[in-house]
């Protein structure tokens, strides 16, 4: 998977949420620096939250980052 453009996906938080780009598993992982299974263990155990279509699975980077900051977490 490219990180070339990974960066370009999050929106600024001046974009209105339903504009903001929704971001894979891989891509989510890599820019937390996280392994795609602990990703996998925090959605199915805490409730990292998420959004499932059929087999894809994507997030919207500002909910995960306000998802940790309620956790008390630092990803």
């Amino acid at each position: 998977v490219e990180n070339v453009g990974v960066a370009r996906l999050i929106s600024t938080q001046s974009d209105p949420p339903l504009l903001e780009n929704w971001i894979t598993k891989t891509q989510l992982a890599q820019l937390l620096g996280l392994s795609v299974s602990f990703i996998n263990k925090l959605m199915a155990e805490d409730g990292l939250p998420h959004l499932k279509a059929g087999r894809a699975v994507r997030f919207r980077y500002s909910e995960v980052m306000a998802w940790f900051q309620r956790k008390g977490m630092k990803p």
